[in-house]
């Protein structure tokens, strides 16, 4: 199975809502088993409804974007070859409900295996 974080040279690099979009994936249910309709993103035009406070959910959205100016070429064979570039991406989450310092936790240490 290929990782989400690789991508052919046939496949576009997320940007704006796209990579934002990752992130929410990554988070419910990948890390925090939140339903990914309470992983919302923190910065909407028109915010929606905001959840009871009985019920856990998280706002999550990119804060910084910094490319690294020199992208890397690997050869790999005589007819292939990779070409790769660092980027570094600030994300800013925030947990509320019940149960948000666990989430947060659980988000935090699935970041760290």
């Amino acid at each position: 199975m290929r990782s989400p974080w690789c991508l052919t040279w046939r496949t576009a690099a997320a940007e704006d809502d796209a990579l934002s979009a990752v992130f929410q994936e990554a988070i419910a249910p990948g890390i925090t088993g939140l339903h990914p309709d309470l992983v919302r993103p923190l910065w909407q035009p028109q915010a929606p409804t905001q959840p009871e406070a009985s019920v856990d959910w998280c706002g999550v959205g990119i804060t910084t974007y910094t490319p690294v100016d020199y992208p890397q070429y690997h050869q790999l064979d005589i007819n292939d070859g990779l070409q790769s570039r660092l980027e570094r991406i600030d994300v800013h989450t925030m947990f509320f409900g019940p149960d948000s310092t666990g989430n947060a936790s659980r988000f935090r240490d699935g970041l760290s295996s």
